[in-house]
This record gives structure tokens, sequence and C-alpha cells, in this order.
């Protein structure tokens, strides 16, 4: 379990950062990622975002993607992968 460092307010209640993001990144436990949607331009011009179709470790499809922080200010980089050739 990562220790708690901060905590956000959410409608009324405190919920402790840490304990946020285990539990929302958690729901990607057993997923499969089915496809790379493309780069999908924001309203605003900005940077796109990365989107992909996953199936969850239930069965239901969402579409996921990659921004820059939870407010969704642009899109965002996944670290990790190979370089492609």
């Amino acid at each position: 379990m990562v220790p708690v460092l901060l905590s956000v307010s959410v409608g009324l209640e405190i919920v402790a950062v840490s304990n946020y993001y285990e539990k929302y990144y958690s729901q990607l436990d057993g997923a499969k990622i089915i496809r790379f949607n493309g780069m999908i331009e924001d309203e605003f011009l900005g940077m796109a975002f990365p989107q992909f179709e996953v199936e969850l470790a239930d069965g239901d499809k969402i579409q996921l993607e990659v921004s820059r922080d939870e407010e969704g200010n642009g899109g965002g980089f996944l670290f990790g992968l190979p370089i492609p050739q």
C-alpha cells in the first residue's frame, strides 16, 4: 500500500489521494487493450489525447484516454513502452 501523503476534497468527503488512485487504477487489473484508436483532438485544439479501447476484466468495454492531469488539460504520454523501430 502506498503511504498517504496528501488528501483532496471530493464532494463533501476528504479522500486520501493514494487510496483514491489505488481504487481508480486497480480497475485496470486484468484489463486488455483491444486497440489504439488514435490521437483524439481536444475541443481547444491543444495536445491530442491518445485513446484506447479497453476490455476490463469483467468484460465491460471502455474508451481510455491519456490526459496530462485529472482535469483533462490536454493529452498526455505513456512511459514504459519500447521505442518503435
